[in-house]
């Protein structure tokens, strides 16, 4: 269960309260990446802790999908270890 979110200008990150943390870019999140720094962090857990809403972005995450985008590698840091590991 997550119990903390933080939003900045370039990266979106959960913490659980399992000590265990993700982040990722939040250009990958179009509403979040343009919203402003007061809209970003206007946030409330919703569904126990299972989702996450932002009520001045009209964005609502819930369940498990929402961490996955999370993880998921963006094109831009697939093509840079796709050239480190040429280079190796």
């Amino acid at each position: 269960m997550a119990q903390a979110v933080n939003v900045s200008a370039d990266t979106l990150s959960l913490d659980f309260a399992d000590g265990r943390s993700i982040a990722g870019p939040v250009e990958r999140y179009p509403p979040l990446a343009h919203g402003s720094p007061a809209e970003r962090n206007n946030w409330r857990f919703i569904g126990r802790g299972e989702g996450i809403r932002w009520p001045d972005l009209d964005q609502e995450w819930y369940g498990r999908p929402w961490m996955r985008r999370i993880l998921r590698p963006t094109r831009r840091l697939t093509d840079i270890l796709k050239k480190t590991l040429r280079t190796l």
